[in-house]
């Protein structure tokens, strides 16, 4: 079956890249971001992790409370599949403590640049997700020891950190707030 996903993230050298390692031999359909589409048969997969992906409740196929919080046996074999397709890390002048940080064009910058100041006196690197290629981005975060930054913050990729390593990230109130 083809995957079926919104325009706007393909946009994203990134996330396009990231597809092509996943499902490299899919179809892929996209849809406009705003519009409705009538699809006759469709499968949707449950998030491995929580919360998840927002489906406002239009599946019932989508089996509530059976699973809670983070499929780790799935998202173990999801990370082995990511290294064995990217390989090995190069070994380098990577930091060990990466700040996850937005883009200035983002909609949720907060007070990030006050955490920054603070992080940068304890030995964290800014590392900004949208300036990199994956391959690149994934090697800085394969040897960080620690790895801090806001919800949102391009997260899904320290997946490719090595176990034992830290992360902190934090949320402003409810997602809606003005500080984190």
């Amino acid at each position: 079956w083809p995957i079926i996903i919104r325009e706007e993230p393909l946009d994203k050298p990134n996330f396009s890249e990231l597809l092509s390692w996943v499902a490299p031999r899919h179809e892929v359909a996209t849809v406009p971001v705003r519009a409705f589409s009538k699809i006759k048969k469709v499968v949707v997969i449950a998030a491995p992790t929580q919360p998840g992906s927002v489906d406002f409740g239009i599946f019932d196929s989508l089996h509530r409370g059976a699973r809670s919080g983070f499929d780790f046996s799935l998202m173990k074999r999801y990370r082995a599949h990511l290294l064995d397709v990217v390989g090995a890390a190069k070994s380098g002048d990577s930091p060990e403590r990466v700040f996850l940080v937005r883009s200035e064009s983002s909609n949720r910058q907060h007070n990030q640049s006050e955490l920054v100041e603070v992080a940068q006196q304890f030995g964290f690197v800014t590392v900004n997700p949208d300036q990199y290629d994956l391959r690149t981005l994934w090697e800085i975060l394969s040897t960080a020891k620690c790895v801090v930054g806001a919800q949102g913050a391009a997260w899904a990729n320290t997946i490719i950190c090595k176990p034992g390593s830290r992360g902190l990230q934090w949320s402003g109130g409810t997602l809606r707030g003005e500080h984190f």
